[in-house]
């Protein structure tokens, strides 16, 4: 094995048992079950927790409530694009918004699913999340990680995809999304701000996929998606899961 392959799949050992637990959708009262609760005795050496049920945060009076993002101006539509033994995937064409309300287009993403959820539950490696329901699963929201040559996200993905998860990887930025990112302080935070805007329409874009649980959505960001991905999970207290590398 090449050592430009040793990392993704060190990255994905270490982030997909994380994700197991906090997506894994099971009764509050009775904690993690399963192959879920032994994934989470190996990552932290302790029995598996029991979650606490999601309870919405308290108003605070005279605060500013989160502005509201305009949808697509065309509703996204998936697209065959692969298919394996054991997923599928499919691409859908994106816009990407600036603040001052212009559409770049550029942008897409692909969404990594499992062919077969009977034949794939039955070969799944211990670990994997539990599905009861084919039809709702959890997904994981990626923005791209890696080089300029190389996005490590597909390859997460397709591990993602082989453990029950639904899985979608965002493209590359388009030129235009870049407003002077590390040149200026003002270009920065305005592409920050950009980041932010774009990741959260695409999030509430994903709660209206055809089956995904809006219950079950998780964030993955890596360096500048994870500045992205931070400041979506502030107004967003929704969301399973969020990590950030």
């Amino acid at each position: 094995m090449r050592a430009s392959y040793r990392v993704p799949v060190a990255l994905a050992a270490l982030v997909l048992p994380l994700l197991l637990i906090a997506l894994d959708g099971v009764d509050s009262s009775a904690g993690l079950t399963g192959p879920n609760a032994v994934a989470a005795e190996q990552v932290t050496g302790a029995p598996a927790p029991r979650r606490r049920p999601w309870s919405p945060p308290p108003v605070v009076p005279g605060a500013d409530p989160v502005p509201a993002i305009p949808d697509y101006p065309e509703t996204p539509v998936f697209v065959p694009l692969k298919t394996e033994r054991h997923l599928e995937i499919t691409r859908a064409t994106l816009t990407y918004r600036l603040v001052d309300d212009r559409e770049v287009a550029g942008w897409g993403a692909d969404l990594y699913a499992p062919r077969d959820s009977s034949a794939h539950d039955a070969a799944a490696p211990r670990g994997s999340v539990h599905v009861t329901d084919p039809v709702a699963r959890p997904l994981i929201v990626m923005l791209p990680a890696g080089g300029f040559r190389t996005d490590l996200t597909a390859s997460w993905a397709e591990s993602f995809a082989r453990a029950g998860f639904l899985a979608l990887t965002l493209h590359r930025l388009p030129d235009a999304a870049d407003e002077g990112i590390g040149h200026s302080l003002r270009g920065t935070a305005k592409t920050f701000c950009q980041d932010a805007i774009n990741l959260r329409r695409v999030v509430d874009w994903s709660r209206t996929l055809a089956g995904v649980d809006p219950r079950r959505i998780g964030l993955l960001g890596v360096s500048r998606g994870a500045i992205a991905t931070t400041l979506v999970a502030q107004t967003s207290p929704e969301l399973s899961s969020v990590i950030v590398l």
